[in-house]
């Protein structure tokens, strides 16, 4: 069998383990099953991969030399929204695999984890992560068009530059059209900020990316305020 993404490659993922035998079982796992797998001894060395590289999937071990798997986890996530996260920890309390999910990881497995329960959640992760690779790669609405796999995006016929953060922000507004977004939620999945205070960060980019997209940035047909809430992507 062979596990694939959603360009019908093999999936490509990135292990953070330092533990060598966790990392040798679960890499043999994963080749017998068709994906590239880089390993990463170290949460520093993991960020590093993870940003010169895109991946399918991350799986990171909350406990490194280096560096708390969550603390990695709330990086990863800020630095790409979208990638899947699978956190692998000791905790059996439900608190701890709630504070697991909450630091932006989509699923946790724990140790010692069974190999065919590990393989079908990573089996279902990649599925997913495929879906909406394919369904969020390229966006079309009136005068917009937005190809988020070639990165080219254009107003009116007009190509506009959009800043890698611009790009974030705008990809989750896509992924969550027609809801109501927080300023909060933005900065955790967008910014990487979990308890970040009150913060004019959020409005700031909006109004640049406004300036961009719209057609009259003062009068906003895509990117709605919802007052005392939030955003609405309106397409």
């Amino acid at each position: 069998m062979n596990l694939l993404n959603d360009s019908g490659s093999r999936a490509r993922v990135l292990l953070i383990e330092d533990k060598p035998a966790i990392a040798v079982t679960i890499r043999e796992l994963l080749e017998l099953n068709g994906v590239t797998v880089h390993v990463s001894p170290s949460g520093e060395e993991g960020i590093a991969a993870a940003r010169e590289t895109r991946y399918d999937l991350i799986i990171v071990d909350v406990v490194l030399p280096d560096r708390d798997g969550l603390e990695i986890c709330y990086e990863l996530r800020g630095h790409d929204p979208y990638t899947a996260i699978l956190l692998v920890t000791r905790a059996t309390t439900a608190s701890a695999k709630v504070a697991a999910l909450r630091c932006g990881a989509d699923d946790c497995v724990t140790l010692p984890f069974d190999l065919e329960e590990l393989l079908a959640r990573i089996e279902v992760l990649l599925r997913r992560a495929a879906m909406h690779g394919k369904r969020e790669d390229f966006y079309e609405i009136g005068h917009l068009r937005l190809d988020f796999k070639n990165s080219e995006f254009t107003s009116q016929e007009r190509r506009i530059e959009l800043s890698e953060r611009e790009v974030r922000l705008l990809r989750y507004l896509v992924r969550h059209r027609g809801e109501v977004v927080t300023r909060q939620e933005l900065l955790k999945n967008v910014w990487g900020y979990p308890n970040l205070p009150y913060s004019r960060t959020v409005d700031v980019h909006i109004v640049r990316l406004r300036r961009k997209i719209e057609i009259d940035p003062n009068s906003p047909s895509i990117i709605l305020t919802v007052y005392g809430r939030g955003y609405r992507f309106a397409g």
